[in-house]
């Protein structure tokens, strides 16, 4: 049921959600105005919104009206305490969500309102970029976690080299180059190769692939330098539902892209 910028759950389901515009969001306390904004798909529904409201047990018989992303510290830390043990496997899977969310949006949100930040990401168009141009595999998927975490591994996402529907070895070599990995409108249907030249791919519409959700801007590391944050799922029935991210950050408008480093302590807070 929808009433104005309110969406209602329905009697019976587990949860009100409530989603409000950007200018409401812009109106209330200014911690608000001071956070990255981010899109969060709202539970039960999966509308787009910027904030949503979801009422989840925090113990044997007693609830509580969280409100995201603005209680997301409360509930990072009832999700700790075990708060996600109660209920049912609908309402556990609810908690899931929202502590997913609620980490996802703490990570942006690790350094806000830094003044002058270096930005050589956020004109780059990467719903349509080339993934062999991405630092896909680098640090993540190649050899065990460097000294710094994964952001994947703090935010309980998969790695993106996880997603990519990776060619078995008995596809023609030569269908297989860089060029054929590029993005249309944020999607790639086709096989990947990830060997020691990087990543080729051979586009096939019939094929799996994955699909840039979002690109979210931000420092995660404090180093003064604007990252671009992609959220990615995978396309393909038999593909999962899991999301990947992929932070990239470079150093200069032609230097590539690389994962900045964040430090497991940074991660953690």
């Amino acid at each position: 049921m929808i009433e104005g910028n309110t969406v209602k759950a329905g009697k019976g389901m587990a949860g009100r959600i409530l989603a409000l515009s950007p200018l409401i969001l812009a109106l209330m306390a200014p911690a608000w105005t001071q956070a990255q904004d981010t899109d969060f798909r709202a539970p039960l529904t999966g509308e787009k919104v910027v904030a949503y409201e979801l009422e989840l047990p925090v113990g044997r018989v007693e609830k509580r009206v969280f409100e995201i992303p603005e209680d997301c510290h409360d509930v990072l830390r009832a999700h700790a305490e075990g708060a996600a043990s109660w209920g049912s496997q609908v309402v556990k899977s609810m908690w899931w969500k929202v502590e997913s969310d609620c980490r996802y949006y703490t990570f942006l949100n690790r350094y806000p309102g830094i003044p002058d930040l270096q930005d050589h990401v956020s004109r780059y168009d990467f719903r349509n970029a080339n993934l062999a141009e991405l630092p896909i595999g680098d640090e993540c998927g190649k050899r065990p976690l460097p000294p710094y975490a994964c952001p994947n591994s703090y935010l309980g996402t998969g790695d993106v080299v996880q997603i990519l529907p990776q060619d078995d070895g008995s596809r023609p070599e030569q269908g297989f180059s860089r060029e054929g990995c590029a993005l249309q409108q944020g999607a790639f249907r086709g096989w990947v190769r990830l060997d020691g030249d990087g990543i080729r791919c051979q586009p096939d519409e019939r094929a799996p692939g994955v699909r840039v959700v979002s690109v979210d801007l931000a420092d995660v590391n404090g180093d003064g330098f604007q990252d671009a944050i992609l959220r990615m799922i995978p396309l393909g029935p038999r593909m999962g539902r899991v999301t990947a991210v992929l932070p990239v950050t470079r150093k200069g408008e032609d230097q590539p892209f690389f994962i900045p480093k964040v430090e497991a302590e940074q991660a953690g807070q």
